[in-house]
């Protein structure tokens, strides 16, 4: 995406960008044995704002997870961090 394609607000559904974002990281994913449902809404969520944010804010949660630094709860409190399950690393919600 060019630069001045990131700054201009534009309307779009949101999931496919999400999906696009995910399918950039696919063989990160891979790697790392993580797999991604997808869980959207029947009708397209369509909306304004300026698509380079909001795949720097998808790539910032992505890259979030993979050094571990997202809070899990289901390890009773404790942060991810240190701790990287690999018996079923899902991406959270």
């Amino acid at each position: 995406m060019s630069i001045s394609g990131r700054q201009r607000a534009e309307i779009f559904v949101l999931e496919d960008l999400v999906r696009e974002t995910c399918d950039a990281h696919e063989g990160q994913f891979k790697r790392h044995n993580v797999k991604i449902d997808y869980d959207f809404p029947k009708k397209p969520l369509r909306i304004r704002a300026v698509k380079g944010m909001v795949v720097q804010i998808l790539e910032n949660l992505i890259l979030i997870r993979f050094t571990g630094l997202i809070f899990d709860p289901s390890e009773s409190g404790r942060s991810s961090r240190g701790s990287r399950s690999q018996s079923n690393p899902v991406l959270p919600p």
